[in-house]
């Protein structure tokens, strides 16, 4: 099994002797006022002059620091998943060409939601994701936490401490199911995720989520009606095959 992401995912064509520091420099050099307005009202909005392959590099360079490149491989298939990312950060009309798992297709106005096993590297592009977002889609307004973080917020913070994941504009939900249902602020009981979800949808924010949900029946158990129907329409669904790549212990 190839170790992911390859070199040859990640390689250039344009420029194949810019730095990873060379790219976030040119990007930041195109940052207007104007750009940053249409970043700001459009979460699929980066800066012009963004490339596919400048964020595929990002992505990989992300990766390689997270998994040390050589400690997570991944299915031929999930390169798609990788590919379709990279296309949704560029703002690439081709994303809207991707088929997402339940055959439906991909927009740009809606999130990511990875769904698959443990280890399989949903996490560990989700963090490059987020590393790549606020460069490509100007830094700091994106927020990224697992779902037990958020609870977290509420159970010590109340509504004031949900407030940064309710407003930002991009949204990163690691291990969204792993949370528990209900937590108390002071006796005051809350699905806090459903709340937050509810919240950004109504809002129109996208948000991202890796998840080990597989069953649209589950996700009405946990966040009721109101979320389960909604759910298509705020998330372009990949799933991730195979068992759990990291490393094993004695391995």
């Amino acid at each position: 099994m190839d170790l992911l992401p390859s070199p040859n995912w990640a390689k250039i064509d344009n420029k194949p002797t810019e730095t990873i520091k060379e790219i976030c420099a040119r990007i930041m050099q195109g940052f207007t006022p104007e750009s940053i307005a249409q970043s700001k009202e459009h979460a699929a909005a980066p800066i012009v002059g963004v490339t596919l392959d400048d964020v595929r590099r990002l992505i990989y360079s992300r990766l390689s620091r997270i998994i040390n490149g050589e400690r997570l491989t991944i299915q031929e298939t999930d390169l798609d998943n990788y590919t379709a990312s990279a296309l949704y950060l560029s703002g690439a009309a081709d994303f809207e060409q991707q088929q997402t798992a339940n055959g439906l297709p991909a927009r740009l106005t809606k999130g990511l939601l990875f769904s698959g096993s443990l280890g399989s590297g949903k996490s560990s592009l989700l963090k490059a994701l987020k590393y790549s977002d606020d460069i490509v889609l100007n830094n700091g307004w994106t927020v990224a936490a697992t779902a037990i973080k958020i609870c977290n917020s509420w159970q010590v913070g109340g509504f004031q401490g949900l407030e940064s994941y309710i407003s930002a504009k991009v949204l990163l939900i690691d291990e969204l199911g792993r949370e528990p249902l209900s937590v108390s602020n002071f006796g005051t009981p809350l699905n806090v995720i459903q709340y937050v979800l509810q919240q950004r949808y109504d809002d129109r924010r996208v948000t991202h989520v890796t998840t080990n949900i597989d069953d649209p029946d589950k996700i009405q158990q946990l966040y009721g009606d109101y979320i389960a129907s909604r759910f298509l329409e705020m998330f372009n669904v990949f799933v991730w095959g195979g068992d759990d790549r990291r490393p094993k212990l004695g391995a």
